[in-house]
């Protein structure tokens, strides 16, 4: 394959692309079916497997995937695996293959993978498996057409991202093996993710619950926010509990007392504006009632207070540095243990902002309605200059390629590119087009959402966009830049 002068690429090279992209197809969908149907939540450890059987058998498979494509394969103790292409140095391309429970409201199976009108939909086709896939057909490409690569390539494959639990895969990664020259993670946005804000995790665990509540739960993971909850009071008849909530909250018998039931509408955590929380619905709803009086009001209380939006402003903590997006607080797991509330926190912090401050507000707040705050965890920020070399690089490539004028920005969720180093976030989403409507139903067709979705083009697209990257990377001397 021919190919002349700075990377826009010849139309020759760019129609034999095109005709190998399309040539993969069925294989591409082929193998994202495989990984999609293997439930690879993250999970408690497993004799050898640390983040339980799901993770491990997705890693398998694609280490499998690899090695039926001719390609070095290594296995990190379950923990991650790598798949290589050429020599040292690297570029590396890193992808999660765990997921986010499935939840409920599924129009589509979610462990298969079902091909709609040119849409994929399936947990795990946007975040993080079908880039995955796609990352490693870019591998593909340059080894079926013999390119010539100053820099090897290495698709590196973690199994817990998700859990919130401060990226260990990539924690053991690095003990065991080192890191890429320069690294692509597939996992957020085009043109590119020049920063991630701070992440500050733990748990509000509230003082001893009175025996009218005899439970409270609500949500799946810490890093979405909650479509579901319900609590059980005792010591109200059913009609009493009917007349106080209305058609506020769902109510029924249940075996230790009158059952409420709130529902939501789920969104990552990173962007929650456009979500309802049902923890916030259901402990609202209770207290607009007038059924719970007392230390349980009060314990509800901070739900409703904390969560009156998800700017942390009641908690005194908003904050918006206009370099990212303002501040985000969800609480994405609620649930009653050893007689307490367990509340758990994902807050998003601006990239100039520093953690401590935020902690010493939220425990004063938390203080104050009965609760303390735990097990707190702060992945800082990360963030490179607009004018970096290699983040120019991946910002004119992807505008040249799709012919837009998109330009770098900060996000708030967290990718593997602060877990390793000299990394940035790169697709898969593309700019949104705010004249075009969401062809989903609401709460529905986003990362952690139900009807998690994909088009067969974006996926293609992305494979596009990545082999002329690598080629644009390939031209800089990154030894010296990075």
């Amino acid at each position: 394959m021919k190919m002349k002068g700075h990377v826009g690429m010849t139309e020759e090279f760019l129609r034999e692309l095109d005709q190998w992209i399309e040539s993969n197809q069925e294989n591409i969908l082929n193998d994202l079916t495989q990984l999609v149907r293997i439930k690879s939540v993250s999970g408690e450890a497993e004799g050898d497997k640390p983040f339980g059987e799901g993770p491990a058998k997705a890693l398998d498979a694609a280490l499998a995937m690899g090695q039926k494509m001719g390609f070095e394969t290594e296995n990190y103790d379950y923990y991650a695996g790598s798949i290589r292409y050429g020599n040292k140095p690297e570029i590396g391309m890193l992808a999660h293959l765990d997921v986010v429970p499935e939840g409920s409201n599924w129009n589509t199976n979610p462990y298969d993978v079902t091909l709609q009108n040119g849409t994929l939909f399936g947990r795990g086709v946007s975040d993080d498996k079908g880039p995955g896939i796609m990352a490693l057909y870019v591998m593909k490409f340059f080894k079926d057409k013999k390119i010539p690569l100053k820099y090897g390539l290495r698709l590196i494959l973690g199994c817990d991202e998700e859990s919130g639990k401060g990226f260990r895969d990539m924690e053991h990664f690095l003990k065991v093996s080192e890191a890429p020259l320069f690294s692509l993670v597939p996992d957020a946005s085009f043109p590119c993710c020049n920063g991630e804000k701070g992440i500050l995790t733990g748990s509000f665990v509230s003082e001893p619950l009175e025996s009218t509540l005899v439970s409270f739960k609500g949500g799946q993971v810490h890093n979405m926010v909650p479509d579901a909850a319900e609590a059980v009071l005792a010591g109200i008849t059913l009609e009493q509990a009917q007349n106080a909530v209305g058609d506020m909250l769902k109510v029924e018998e249940a075996e230790n007392g009158i059952r409420f039931t709130a529902k939501g509408t789920a969104c990552h955590a990173a962007d929650p504006f456009n979500a309802v929380s049902a923890v916030e619905r259901l402990a609202s709803g209770l207290l607009k009632s007038g059924l719970v009086s007392g230390k349980t009001a009060r314990i509800l209380q901070f739900i409703a207070d904390i969560q009156s939006d998800f700017q942390g402003t009641k908690a005194g903590v908003a904050a918006d540095d206009k370099i990212s997006t303002p501040l985000t607080l969800v609480v994405g797991v609620a649930k009653t243990v050893e007689g307490r509330l367990n509340l758990s926190l994902n807050l998003r912090y601006p990239t100039t902002a520093t953690s401590q401050p935020i902690i010493e507000k939220l425990e004063a707040f938390a203080k104050d309605y009965g609760y303390s705050l735990t097990d707190i965890n702060d992945s800082k920020p990360l963030y490179y200059a607009p004018d970096h070399p290699a983040i120019v690089t991946l910002v004119n490539t992807f505008n040249q390629v799709t012919g837009l004028n998109a330009k770098p920005k900060v996000i708030g969720g967290g990718t593997y590119a602060r877990a390793i180093p000299r990394a940035v976030s790169f697709g898969v989403e593309f700019p949104e087009d705010s004249n075009t409507p969401s062809p989903y139903p609401e709460g529905h067709g986003g990362a952690h959402q139900p009807d998690e979705a994909w088009s067969m083009k974006a996926l293609n697209d992305c494979l596009r966009i990545y082999v002329q990257t690598i080629l644009r990377l390939n031209e800089l001397d990154l030894e010296m830049i990075l």
